[in-house]
């Protein structure tokens, strides 16, 4: 995992202000990595819109999954690619 591979994010959204469940689907790329965060980039037309940042604690409870493009096949990462 490496800063400028691709990224997918799948956050699963569940009862804010309605009663509906929600998947939300997005792609970017790695902006920035530390030990408990890695930060996404967003980006639409060729141009950055925003980052948004997730920490350890997030990927481990599963709240998000995030998925790396490394090698040609797409890794889910878990709390082992952390430095904990």
């Amino acid at each position: 995992m490496q800063i400028g591979n691709k990224a997918r994010i799948i956050k699963d959204i569940k009862g804010k202000g309605h009663n509906t469940d929600e998947i939300i689907y997005k792609k970017g790329r790695i902006y920035a990595l530390s030990d408990k965060i890695i930060v996404i980039e967003y980006i639409k037309q060729g141009h950055p819109t925003y980052r948004e940042s997730f920490n350890i604690a997030d990927v481990i409870e599963n709240k998000v999954m995030i998925e790396v493009f490394i090698n040609g096949e797409w890794v889910q990462v878990t709390k082992q690619h952390f430095k904990i």
